[in-house]
This record gives C-alpha cells, structure tokens and sequence, in this order.
C-alpha cells in the first residue's frame, strides 16, 4: 500500500471514535436551541418513536432471547428517561436546567462506585469496556471534579427555587440510572464482544484503533425497547400537560427595517402558544438524530461518556445563546478536562503519548486553580455589605434670587452640566451597588419600601429575572404607585369596572386570560394584541384568571378629581395596606376564579360607558383636575408662574430633577405650549378610578403603564451596520418629525410643544451661554448674551412632515418652517446629538436613539415605564421646554474639550445601558411584576395572599 493511503487510512482509525461523539454534541446543541419549550415533551416522543421504529425495521418485533429480567431493565431505562424528559418539561426553564445537567458525570460516577461496592448487585462482564472499568483507567476524580465544577459555574445560577431544584435533581438522577441501566443490558448483549487489551501484569491499556463493528441484533432489541418506553411516558405526559388546541396566526418581531406607516410584522402561521411549526419539524429531526446517537455512543462507550457529551453541548449551546466570555472560558476548560479523560479512558487517542497527556493534564488543572481563585474573588467582592443608598446625591446650591426661579449654581469653578453629571454619577453608581443579590434580601427591600408583602409567586418573578439577566432588581416604585389608589377600591369594583369598559365600545384592547391562557382577544390593532400577548408568552402560566383592558389611543384615559385622588390614596395607607402587613402568613397563592368573572368565551355587552370623547378641544381643565389644591396649576386667578425651583439648576435652568420637570403641576405654562393640552389629536376619558393599561401617560392621568408594545416588537429598528464610530458623526444636534403632538386649527400650532422647539432652535436673535472668565487658569463660568447664528452649524432641526391640522393651518405651517424632505430612519445615526421629543404621546424612536452611539437629548412631558430606569445626566441629557439652556447644553457638548468627551462618555453609556435593561427581556420581567401585582389588587383576599419569604 502506497505510504499516503497508508497514513490516510491511520488517520481514519485515529479518528473514527471521535465522528459519533462530535455528531451528537452537534445534534443535541442544535436539539437543545430548536426545540419548542411548550411542546418539548411533544417533539421527544415523536423523536424517539421514530427511533424505535427504526430499530423495529431491523430487527423486527421480536423479543429479546435474553433473560426476561434484562428486558424489564431495557423497559425501565426508557421510563427513566421518559420521566427525566417529564421533569425537564415541567421545569420549563433551560437555564434553570443547567445547573442540575452539570452534575449528571457525578452522579453517574457515584451510582457506579455505590453500585461496584454493592456485593447484591452483579456485576457486568469483566471483559468489557463498562463505565465501571473507564471510572477505574481513569485513575483520579480530580478531572472529573474539574468538569463538575468548570460546568456548574458556567450553567448555574443565581437563584433556584426548591421547586425547581427538586424538577432538577429528579431529572438528573432519572438520566444517570436510566443511561445506566441502559449499558448494562447492552454490555450482556455483547458479552465477550469486545474486550480491552491488557498487559501480563493486568492493567488495562489502550487498545489499538479499529472500525467499531455493528450493534448485535441483541443490542437493537434493548435499544428499541428502550426508545418505545421513552416515547409512551412522553405521549402520556404530552397529552396530559401540552396544548394542542388550535393553529392561530400571530406576528414576531423582526431584526430588519421596519415600514412605521403601515405598522406591520411578518405574519406567520403557528401553532398555540407560538408553536412554529418550522421549529417543531426542524426540532423532530433533530431529535430523533440526538437520540439515535444517544443510544448509539452509549453502546459504544458508555453511559460517563455520554453524560460528559451531553453537559458540553448543554455549555455550548449556553455561549451561543449568551456569548458570555465567561462561559467561554468554562466551556474551552471543561473540553481540555473531557478530552483527557476520553484519553485516559481508552475512548478514542487524542494525546500522542503519555508526556503529552501528563503535560495536558498538568496545564488543565493549572487553568482550574485560577478559574478557582478567580471565581472565589469574584464571588466574595459582589457579596460585601453595601448600605442603602441615600436618596440625593447633593451638589452645592443656593435658594433661588427669585420666587419659584431656578437654584442658584453655588460653585463656578466647573460647569453646571459637570456637576450635575457628576451628583447623577455618584447617585446611579449606589443604585446599582444596592440591588438585592437574593431572594430573602429583595423580599425585605420590598417590605421596607413598600410596607406590604410581596405579591404571590414573587418567588417566580425573581427567579425568572435573574435568569433573564435584569439589572435592577429593586427598582419597580412606577409600580406600585400607580397601583396604590387602587387599594382603596374593592377588588370586586375594579372588576366590575373592568367589565363596564370592555363591554362597550371604548377604544380598548382586551385580552381574556383563563387558567394560565390567553383564550380570548378583542379590539386593537392586529401588531398590538400578538405584541402583547408575544410579551405575555412565558409569563402568561403564572398569572390568575384576569381582564385587561389596553388602551389603543397614544393618549392617557384616567382622570380623577384632586380630592377623590387623596382620599383613595389616605384610605389605601391608612387601612387597606396596614391590614395586608398585619397578616403574619399571607398564602403564597392566588384566589380561584371569582364568581363574578366569566368563563371568558365571550365578553358581555354593555349599554352605557362613562367614558367621554373630547378630540380636539381644550384639555387643560380636565387634565389638571388631581393636580393638589395649591400647586401652580390649579391656581383658580391663572397667573401663577411654573414651580422652576422643582426642577431648574442654574443661571440658565438646567434639569436637575427630571420628574419635577414633567410634573404638569409645577407648570401651568404648558396650556399654552404642549399640543396635547391644546387640542389632543384623541381624548377619550373617564373620571373615576378605572384600571386601563396605557403606554405612556401625563403625570396628572391615573392609568396604569406597561413597557410598550411598539418597543417589544421592534417597530422603529436600528441598524448597527448602518451606525458609525463617534469620531466620524457629524458635530450637530439633528431632529426630523412631523408635526404631531396635538391638532391644530385657528393657529393653535403656535401653542404646541414640537412647533415651539423647532422654532426657537432655529430662531434669530440672541441668546445667553455660560462662558468661562476665570484667570490664571481657574474657571469662572457666567452667562453671557450672543446672536444665535453664530452657533447656527451646530443645529439641524426640521420638520420633515406637516400633518394633523386644517388645511388652512397646515398651509401656514409649510409657509412658516423651512419643511425639508422625508429621510430614512438610519439617516441620524450620522450625527453625534440627536433630539427625541414628544409626540401625541411618547416618542417611539426612543430606544432605537440609546441603542445608537449617538448622545440622546429627551424633552418629554409623558411618562413611560422606565423612569425608575433610565437616568438623565447618565443614558441621556434632559431638556426643558421653557429652552432658555438649550443651545448652552449643545454648544458645551460639541465645543468645549471637557465637553466633548463627556458627551461621548454619555453617548457610550447610554448605548450600554440600552443593550443591558431595554431588551425585550426586561419587559417581560417588568411587565410580569406588574401583572402580579394588579393580580393581587383585584383578588377578593388581597389581604391574605402575598409572598411570606423563602
């Protein structure tokens, strides 16, 4: 034989062991991110049916000539498996799984080693290459444990509920015995079939590389045996436990440009529950490869070697999914350790000789001590005692020289925008240090903030956060005062309420939720309601049966009258809440289905609403209704100034207080300079306490905000390959719209919030700037007038549409602004300032702004659900509407050394923290924390059930 075909044909036999391990990690990594998690149980039983089948065709029906006891064991593998699969389903968590998968090679290894001293069981044949006998050529546990532990940091987590820890123990523990039991009947199927080589003296030895021969006809048998029992249990369980009722088309969110104007997703076709279909036939396939691998390799190499392939494509299918550097690091280390003991047991060569693996071996355990160390340290460092934060991170300031006017800056020596970076700096930096690291730790934060129980199934909601990665686990105030008046209410008005808005026709999008299911839909737009429910998805089976009411306007509904707000908000502190602490045991459960509440096939028509339509009129007056007594908007004279103070810094009136700055209390101002109180485009509302669900709302209006759905489904897109480095941005603060934000007629487009900011950016005339005065190089920062076109380059705002307007209105708007053309979305990814403001409601484009590597300037009166979460002066600059600070704030951003790389400083922590907390993730946690918490506002023993603490 020619010397090539010669080495060809050795590295043929060298690695011709190594081709069905490879393919099975291949497969089960593949197995492991396609499989529908709804209908996991589903596609296994298929899966191994198809085995079993497969297995049939070659040998037929016929029953094993073996004993009657070994098939009884082939049998009992294939339950044991099929109740692995059943805990797995029921854990209906993958991540929470990992934990328990990397301890599946030990607990093989301890079943072995109990069941080697065990003098009643017997033993396989000795000359067979069992687990047992790889266990022994491995010599020592120290690569074992080095697996063992490299797996569990890498798939542990957090958290782990005693539920969930029990589903994960039961699987693991099912897996071992049953890949176990299954080598055991397949070694005395083929005793005397193979047998290690071994030396004079006894010991075993590699034994030289050949062709794996054929599964005896015996083997086949056991194996399809097994298959068919591994399919019954997951058909049983399947049936009893899986959903199959109907296909339903729903939409997905998609990563590519989206058309705004027409508000589409791609349509699919799918099962319940979001069953694609693809998925599920893709998921089959697979599945029936992983498992004729599985009891392939098992026959080959045994049950250790199996169970140390499974933990790894269970790593590797964790860094595709998470692409954590750290998992990386654990999965390269756990391979080094695996390929070690496949060397040292004899499965297939890998080192050359034994310097090369002793050399391995050696490097490898060097490599876990320091993952050890670090782990530790890391572990230790994130643990340390941490005081709550204080609620202001102060910076010096003095009264203001005139009533209601901004505080003076006390200190000159550094700009007011330094400083106020700076006071946000240290005050986000303890936030982010105060977050509870456990349950016990986020349950008595809870109690202290809130002077309640957490709601049932918080238990869930941690764990589900801290298994999505969520950043703040504290921080939910939003939450729970926008829920606070509600306390005063009886569960079962609420309800009734509930009913009364659904039941007309009001503008509102329903969604049913039964026995863990959204069964019934009605209203809104076709993207709104499966957005929502895409966004209910994994959360849906925790909630009790409930109806909620969505609002499908961009305005916000709920009004009260000011002293009907406060004597529900005294009656919630005073009595209801006081009561709910008092229970030392509330039940960690929610109550059954109330009587009046229906089955949810059908939503009762209503003859009346008390809801009250107001498009395009004057809403002032209502709108302030709850604003207190005092406040400078329900000043009866209507002179009164904006309350400054509340939330202006400086000569120039920076934003120092965010929340203040929209808070219409502060500003009677804004009836004659916001579109939405001029004439809102729709008002449609009610003025007692109805629970409607909203995106965004005025400060005054008492609806409850969820994350949008407009977010969730990715309706404005950002395209990072079509974004560029900040030094290539253009140096300008740029702005395309259209005129939304109200409607005008009679010329009302001058009092409207988007028309004045455009205006007056591009106005002529002058303006004061803070210049630096100082000598012998100390600053010195004081006003100082200027033309504004001198700094004219630095601005680039137009409008790039005029719409909702009469059309004698709309024709003086195109006279008046300089109306450029419509441009691509992906346009302003070309500047390093863009400014994002209000429309009719909130601005959409606002996440898609962070996400970018552009600094984000944000005017906005309306209030979203991450106000607890995004923090002005850290992810972006806050702008007043008054706007005498505006062209300061972008001419230090874009001019002043310090400035600029403050400016790119924001700009990169604003485009990490929107990768970090404005995931679709973080709205699922948010919106399943707030979905449990109005669940216990509407149940009947809201006093009683709540969750006492692990």
């Amino acid at each position: 034989m020619r010397p090539s075909l010669q080495q060809a044909q050795q590295n043929v036999l060298r690695f011709w062991p190594a081709l069905f391990p490879a393919l099975l990690v291949i497969t089960s990594s593949l197995s492991t991110v396609t499989t529908p998690a709804r209908h996991s149980l589903f596609v296994n039983a298929v899966a191994w049916l198809f085995v079993a089948l497969y297995y049939g065709v070659k040998v037929g029906i016929q029953f094993s000539k073996g004993s009657a006891y070994k098939r009884r064991l082939s049998w009992l593998s294939g339950f044991l498996y099929g109740l692995a699969h059943v805990c797995e389903r029921a854990l209906n968590d993958r991540d929470a799984l990992g934990w328990a998968q990397s301890l599946l090679p030990a607990a093989i290894y301890l079943l072995i080693r109990t069941a080697s001293h065990d003098s009643h069981t017997s033993n396989p044949p000795s000359d067979h290459p069992s687990t047992l006998t790889r266990i022994r050529a491995m010599g020592s546990i120290r690569l074992l444990a080095i697996t063992t532990g490299s797996s569990f940091v890498a798939l542990g987590c957090a958290f782990v509920r005693f539920h969930n820890g029990v589903l994960g123990t039961c699987s693991v523990l099912f897996t071992a015995g049953a890949l176990l039991l299954l080598e055991y009947c397949l070694i005395h199927d083929e005793e005397g079939r193979r047998s290690p080589p071994t030396t004079p003296n006894g010991l075993t030895v590699k034994p030289a590389p050949q062709l794996p021969e054929h599964a005896s006809e015996e083997a086949m048998i056991t194996m399809r045996d097994m298959a068919a029992a591994v399919a019954v249990v997951c058909i049983i369980g399947s049936l009893s436990s899986e959903n199959f009722k109907r296909y339903e088309w729903t939409y997905r969110p998609q990563s590519g440009p989206i058309d705004s104007q027409k508000a589409d997703l791609k349509l699919v076709m799918v099962l319940y529950h979001h069953w694609n279909s693809t998925n599920d036939l893709v998921g089959i396939i697979l599945g029936f490869a992983k498992a004729l691998l599985l009891t392939a390799t098992t026959h080959r190499q045994g049950a250790l070697d199996v169970t140390l392939l499974a933990v790894l494509s269970a790593l590797i299918s964790r860094v595709v999914s998470y692409r954590s550097w750290w998992d990386v690091w654990h999965t390269i280390l756990y391979t080094l350790a695996t390929l070690i003991i496949f060397d040292d047991a004899y499965t297939f060569p890998v080192f050359p000789s034994s310097r090369r693996r002793m050399k391995a071996k050696q490097f490898t355990t060097l490599l876990a001590a320091c993952s050890l160390v670090f782990f530790c340290y890391n572990a230790l460092s994130s643990h340390r005692f941490i005081p709550h934060r204080r609620e202001f991170a102060p910076f010096p300031v003095e009264s203001p020289i005139e009533a209601l006017g901004p505080l003076e800056q006390t200190d000159r020596s550094s700009h007011p925008i330094d400083q106020l970076i700076q006071s946000a700096d240290a005050q986000f930096n303890e936030l982010l240090n105060s977050q509870s690291r456990t349950l016990a730790e986020a349950v008595a934060e809870y109690r202290r903030r809130y002077g309640i129980p957490p709601p049932p199934k918080f238990d869930i909601w941690y764990e589900f956060a801290k298994r999505k990665g969520v950043q703040l686990i504290d921080e939910y105030d939003t939450i729970h005062n926008q829920l606070l008046p509600f306390w005063a209410v009886k569960p079962s008005v609420i309800r009734s309420r509930v009913t009364e808005a659904i039941g007309y026709d009001n503008m509102l999008m329903t969604l049913l939720i039964r026995n863990g299911e959204v069964i019934k839909t009605e209203g809104g737009a076709d993207w709104q309601v499966q957005a929502t429910i895409g966004m209910m998805n994994e959360i849906v089976q925790f909630l009790p049966d409930m109806d909620l009411p969505f609002n499908v306007h961009d305005e916000p509904r709920v009004i009260l009258p000011s002293d009907h707000l406060t004597r529900l908000v005294n009656i919630a502190k005073s009595k209801r809440m006081p009561a709910a602490l008092a229970n030392k045991h509330p039940t960690n459960a929610f109550s059954s289905r109330p009587k009046d509440m229906s089955d949810g096939k059908r939503i009762k028509e209503i003859k009346f609403t008390r809801f009250n339509k107001f498009a395009h009129q004057h809403t002032w007056s209502h709108s302030r209704a709850s604003c207190p007594p005092d406040s400078p908007a329900r000043d009866f004279e209507e002179i009164s100034r904006d309350n400054i103070t509340a939330y202006a810094f400086g000569d120039l009136g920076f934003v120092y207080n965010h929340t203040a700055f929209s808070d219409i209390c502060n500003a009677p101002s804004l009836r004659e300079t916001y579109g939405f109180f001029d004439r809102p485009n729709a008002f449609n509302i009610v003025q007692d306490l109805f629970p409607i669900f909203s995106q965004s709302k005025i400060s005054s209006f008492q609806d409850i905000i969820y994350p949008s759905p407009w977010y969730w489904a990715g309706k404005v897109d950002y395209d990072s390959k079509k974004d560029m480095p900040w030094e290539k941005k253009l140096n300008q603060m740029y702005w395309r719209g259209s005129t939304t934000g109200g409607f005008s007629r009679n010329g009302g487009w001058r009092r409207q919030h988007r028309q004045r900011v455009v205006r007056k950016m591009s106005a002529p005339g002058t303006t004061r700037i803070l210049d630096d005065q100082g000598e012998n190089g100390q600053q010195m920062w004081l006003p100082k007038g200027v033309a504004r076109k001198d700094y004219a380059d630095l601005v680039d705002v137009k409008f790039s549409h005029v719409g909702q307007c009469d059309p004698g209105d709309c024709d003086a708007q195109k006279e008046f602004f300089s109306v450029g053309e419509r441009v691509d979305q992906q346009d302003a990814w070309k500047y390093k300032h863009l400014l994002d403001m209000d429309g009719n409601a909130f601005s959409g484009r606002f996440y898609a702004f962070l996400k970018s590597n552009s600094l984000v300037y944000k005017m906005s009166i309306f209030r979203e659900w991450h106000m607890d979460w995004l923090k002005p002066w850290i992810h972006f600059v806050p702008m007043s509407l008054k706007g005498d600070e505006w062209l300061e704030t972008i001419r230090y951003f874009a001019s002043e050394q310090n400035g600029k790389e403050q400016a790119h400083r924001l700009a990169k922590q604003g485009t990490e923290w929107a990768k970090k907390a404005l995931r679709n993730e973080d709205f699922e946690v948010w919106f399943f924390r707030l979905l449990l918490e109005y669940g216990r506002i509407i149940d009947d023993n809201r006093e009683v059930i709540g969750y006492p603490g692990p």
